[in-house]
């Protein structure tokens, strides 16, 4: 544990918490809070990756639950971040906040009428900023799987589609409320959902199509028996992790030209306590996922398949990696001999070098291995976690130059 901080006084207050996809800052949102006078349910905090600080920057929603949390990964041409928020504010369930790089939030902007409670994670933006999707309680006059199109001049919100989803397609007796959506990253109109329900098929995959604004089912997943209450597709689109009421946790391959899905891998191992969020590792070896049995799980995943090719592309991106590290490296050593003396400078330019030096030993372990071996479930995972290690340093080095400017 790096660092902790407490927000409310009851378990199972906090459904929601998201990265920003630019900076160490984090969005957390709090439900079914036994409020005190003036109590925000928006949190924003800051991490120090060197000192493990963790610190409230603002807040918002006074006494509002906050259901659902989703970052614009493009900022505005101002600078500032845009965070989509789900919550309990009847009229006005879905709004905008921009965010400074500070940490500090604007006033509540762009507030949108969503006619029914949108469910807990049920936000996201697509791959290309442009719009945001919303899963909403079925009873919505809107229907319940609702696009919303953004305008960055603004910034606002404006209804693009929505459609009702049903269990079984086009049978409107099955109407059923979307508990997730996640839009693919690679096919950029396709978008997937999660169902509320216990037959037919409760994860399905629609397309977009914007000049028309019209949502579509295209297919869907027909061996799922309970509720879908979390997505998540591997960043080239090709596999979707979800989990699901009843503690089920699965992985299936994404084949485009059919708009099809084949299953991967399926567990149960959460006691038949919900798995409430899935997540897969920037580089699709492991994927996460937490449920009510108030445990973390990381699996190794066997959907995103790798060829010996993607094997040694991926170590020669390392090695490179390495060598830019050094000269960067080598010349803030330069820059700090001139400017300061400073402890904690040095110390973190050692540890980047030995660091480096573990990358080119382990690096060429792995050649070694590729030379007898094929592909190799061990060698996959080892590269992952030098992967993470290079990035982790370059935003050492990043922060290294900015204390050298300071």
């Amino acid at each position: 544990l790096r660092a902790e901080i407490l927000l409310g006084s009851a378990v199972g207050e906090v459904p929601i918490v998201r990265w920003n996809p630019h900076s160490y800052l984090l969005a957390v949102g709090r439900s079914n809070v036994v409020n005190a006078p003036g109590d925000p349910h928006l949190h924003i905090l800051n991490f120090n990756p060197i000192t493990y600080a963790l610190t409230q920057t603002s807040s918002a929603e006074t006494n509002q639950d906050v259901f659902a949390l989703a970052w614009r990964t493009t900022r505005l041409a101002n600078g500032r971040d845009v965070l989509a928020v789900g919550r309990d504010n009847a009229g006005a369930q879905l709004v905008l906040y921009t965010v400074d790089s500070l940490g500090i939030l604007s006033a509540p902007i762009s507030p949108i009428n969503t006619d029914g409670t949108i469910s807990d994670r049920a936000i996201d933006w697509d791959a290309t900023n442009q719009f945001v999707a919303v899963g909403v309680a079925v009873a919505s006059s809107q229907k319940a799987l609702q696009v919303y199109s953004f305008n960055p001049s603004g910034p606002s919100l404006t209804f693009a589609a929505s459609t009702d989803v049903d269990t079984v397609p086009t049978n409107t007796l099955t109407m059923a409320t979307v508990l997730a959506v996640d839009w693919n990253p690679t096919f950029t109109n396709l978008l997937e959902v999660g169902l509320q329900g216990s037959s037919g098929q409760l994860a399905q995959l629609f397309a977009f199509d914007s000049g028309a604004s019209m949502l579509a089912f295209q297919s869907g997943i027909t061996t799922v028996t309970t509720s879908v209450i979390a997505l998540d597709w591997y960043k080239d689109g090709g596999c979707l992790a979800i989990g699901q009421s009843d503690g089920q946790f699965a992985t299936y391959v994404f084949t485009d030209s059919t708009l099809s899905f084949s299953q991967a891998s399926s567990f149960d191992d959460f006691g038949g306590m919900a798995v409430n969020d899935v997540r897969w590792s920037p580089k699709g070896g492991f994927i996460a996922n937490g449920s009510d049995n108030n445990g973390l799980s990381v699996y190794e995943t066997t959907c995103h398949q790798q060829t010996i090719c993607d094997l040694i592309s991926r170590i020669s991106v390392l090695e490179t990696c390495c060598d830019e590290l050094r000269t960067s490296t080598g010349f803030l050593q330069s820059q700090i001999d001139i400017v300061s003396t400073d402890t904690l400078l040095f110390s973190l330019i050692e540890v980047l070098e030995s660091c480096c030096d573990e990358l080119k030993t382990s690096t060429g372990f792995l050649q070694s291995q590729i030379d007898i071996v094929s592909t190799d479930t061990l060698l996959f995972s080892l590269i992952e976690v030098l992967e993470s290690c290079c990035d982790e340093l370059k935003t050492s080095t990043g922060f290294l130059q900015s204390q050298i400017d300071v």
